[in-house]
């Protein structure tokens, strides 16, 4: 997914720019917001079956260190993608925000 330009970027947008900006980013949530959401939810059903994994008395010291690891890789992965899509909508907003003070 492209990134947004960084907030420095933004204050050589003109205010027109910034509105279609930021018009851009809820159109593109809106009409995303389910496979996000899905997305999401898959990967908490992951997160799910790893603790339960980890709580079952056939998991060795060696699993539970594997299911640790993989713990973190997709919490890691959540939290990245939650702030990714966070950015996609406050980007313009903020720049918008500032620039209008």
């Amino acid at each position: 997914m492209p990134s947004l330009p960084e907030f420095s970027d933004f204050e050589r947008w003109s205010p027109q720019e910034l509105r279609q900006a930021e018009r851009v980013a809820m159109e593109f949530l809106q009409e995303n917001v389910a496979g996000i959401a899905d997305t999401f939810d898959q990967r908490i059903g992951l997160l799910r079956r790893l603790t339960g994994m980890m709580r079952s008395e056939d998991s060795t010291f060696e699993d539970r260190m594997l299911y640790l690891s993989l713990l973190d890789e997709i919490a890691t992965s959540i939290s990245e993608s939650a702030r990714d899509f966070f950015n996609i909508g406050s980007g313009p907003r903020v720049a918008k925000l500032i620039r209008d003070e």
